[in-house]
């Protein structure tokens, strides 16, 4: 089996249908391709090494378009988040974030304050 990579990308939300349909075309062929490679000769006796080493193979592709279905299906599903929350939802700052930062910005001020002390009592 080989090496997966996850990856994230950006794509315009005028371009996303598209995505989500070449994505979807690219699983259905490999599906149809897979369902094309049971043998329908007779070379491959049915108990041997070698149907072993097919069904592996049509295993393998199916895992393949499953994961790719995957990617659609979780395409999909943020997109349909995205687009049934509201506006000021879709637009408003994350609130730990901006605590993190207040509380980062009130303890900056705090050491100013105490190293202004300091040198006022040192002058």
């Amino acid at each position: 089996m080989t090496q997966r990579v996850k990856i994230q990308y950006t794509v315009g939300v005028d371009e996303l249908e598209e995505e989500v349909q070449r994505l979807v075309t690219k699983a259905f062929k490999k599906l149809k391709s897979v369902a094309g490679q049971y043998p329908t000769d007779n070379n491959i006796l049915p108990l041997s090494l070698q149907m072993i080493d097919k069904i592996d193979d049509v295993r393998l592709s199916l895992l393949e378009v499953d994961r790719t279905l995957h990617d659609v299906a979780d395409i999909v599903s943020a997109y349909v988040s995205f687009r049934s929350s509201s506006p000021a939802q879709q637009n408003a700052p994350d609130n730990n974030v901006n605590s993190e930062l207040l509380e980062k910005i009130n303890d900056f001020k705090k050491m100013i304050a105490t190293n202004e002390s300091s040198d006022e009592i040192s002058d």
